[in-house]
């Protein structure tokens, strides 16, 4: 970096050319390795970014004991029937069967180990709107009745970790914002400079002080929020399973949900595990719900977002990438995510959303390698042991949306912000059910549409926009001609 610019080869601008026209050849190149020389049978072979047990599953879930379950039968009548076992939909059974309701949450494959399990494991008040984006265009009043939802959010998440002595690796160290440019760090400080008048966020700016946060000559500056957390993923979600089936509700996995229609009484709900009768259906699938109801179908739009983590790495390297053990966020419109793995040995890096999902997850994985160790060159030779891939629900208006269609219940639309988002409207999600009034605005905001030349072309707009997106936060970093 020099002058408070990211200078990249011309090698990773050409191919990042490839990457942006959709035409990425697929090629075996991968950077040099450490101890970079395997012979093998005479042969000179250069060893892979991977190691040997490398697998394509999120690592969160392969630090756990594994947790099979089978289609058990279904009844042939209950009170509610959930569509999707993630955090929405266990707090909304958890809920409902203490209410007394008789209670069946389905998933399409292993309870909980959709997004729920698949994400970078960041607490916070994440949204995808800024409160000084968001008071210009929709008046400052607005914006601060959001962002003081979203605290609440984000404290009923540590309250009901804390009260319940929920088992997660819960990890209260805050989180780093970084800048690569000197106008993005303007608009941070900024930003976030107008929380702290206005919502009260315990904030610091850091500018030649990043360093010390973070190991990288890639930024110029951040600013730190105090008060976010992480947790172990895997953990927090086989938790909120624990205590839904504590409170009585059936979860039942693969078992996929293929129609579910109206009756007088109720809902008939044809599943591939047979059929079952619900008074009340609630669709707490978000990314995941695809073409089930063409209603919500229109209203969300699905992208894949991807992870990898490293293999265990000495202690003087992981002090050197994040000595301060906090979680980090950079401030381009495709935002790499980057933390320690719980054990603190790991590195667990998130970027390139919006890949096609389609495209082998190990070309997806040397392209974040590429990011990790440009990012962190102290990283190359280090190879991964990880890299996974799940699928997010994002709204046209960036909002959450909690309401009733044609009598069901749905709630989804978390736009890359559901670790505390879920459980918050899985909770909305039961008391409606109960019949409580809305007491907030996910549930009384209008639900647009995605617009209809984006839908007719739903992937391929989706990819072109998302690598435009890359293609912009890239050529803010290119070195001025």
């Amino acid at each position: 970096m020099r002058d408070g610019i990211v200078h990249l080869p011309a090698s990773r601008w050409c191919r990042y050319g490839h990457y942006l026209l959709g035409t990425t050849t697929g090629t075996d190149d991968e950077p040099e390795i450490r101890n970079t020389q395997a012979s093998t049978g005479g042969l000179i072979v250069k060893n892979s970014v991977f190691t040997p047990d490398f697998v394509d599953r999120s690592y969160w879930l392969t630090s756990l004991p594994q947790m099979g379950s089978s289609a058990e039968p279904l009844p042939a009548r209950i009170d509610v029937l959930i569509v999707g076992a993630g955090l929405t939909g266990l707090t909304a059974g958890h809920d409902l069967s203490r209410s007394g309701r008789r209670v069946v949450v389905l998933d399409s494959g292993e309870p909980g180990e959709g997004a729920s399990s698949r994400n970078a494991g960041m607490l916070g008040r994440n949204t995808k709107h800024s409160f000084l984006g968001l008071s210009k265009s929709a008046g400052q009043d607005v914006a601060i009745r959001y962002f003081r939802d979203l605290h609440r959010v984000f404290l009923s998440s540590v309250e009901r970790i804390e009260a319940e002595k929920i088992s997660c690796n819960y990890q209260q160290n805050g989180r780093v914002v970084v800048a690569h440019t000197q106008q993005q760090f303007n608009g941070l400080r900024a930003e976030y400079e107008a929380r702290a008048e206005y919502l009260g966020e315990k904030i610091s700016i850091l500018d030649e002080g990043v360093q010390s946060e973070v190991g990288s000559k890639s930024f110029v500056g951040g600013v730190y929020v105090h008060d976010n957390g992480a947790v172990h993923p895997g953990q927090y979600t086989r938790a909120f399973i624990s205590r839904a089936r504590a409170a009585g509700a059936s979860i039942i996995g693969k078992t996929v949900v293929q129609s579910i229609r109206r009756e007088k009484d109720g809902f008939l709900v044809k599943t591939s595990n047979g059929m079952v009768r619900a008074r009340d259906v609630l669709l707490c699938s978000n990314g995941y719900t695809a073409s089930l109801i063409p209603w919500i179908a229109r209203r969300l739009i699905q992208i894949e977002s991807y992870i990898v983590a490293t293999e265990p790495l000495p202690a003087d390297v992981v002090q050197s990438v994040f000595p301060r053990n906090r979680t980090y966020i950079d401030s381009t419109r495709r935002p790499m995510s980057m933390r320690l793995s719980s054990d603190g040995m790991r590195i667990v890096f998130g970027a390139r959303t919006g890949e096609p999902k389609n495209q082998p997850i190990r070309e997806t994985a040397r392209l974040i390698y590429d990011d990790l160790t440009t990012t962190f060159p102290q990283l190359r030779g280090y190879r991964l042991t990880n890299a996974w891939g799940g699928r997010c629900g994002v709204t046209w208006d960036h909002f959450p949306h909690v309401g009733q269609h044609e009598g069901m219940h749905y709630a989804l639309g978390y736009n890359f912000s559901g670790l505390a988002m879920a459980p918050y409207l899985g909770e909305i999600l039961a008391k409606q059910v109960l019949g409580a009034a809305p007491d907030t605005d996910f549930q009384t905001r209008s639900f647009p549409s995605v617009l209809m030349p984006a839908r007719a072309f739903d992937a391929a707009v989706t990819r072109r926009v998302i690598r435009y997106y890359g293609w912009r936060d890239h050529a803010s970093m290119r070195p001025a001609s």
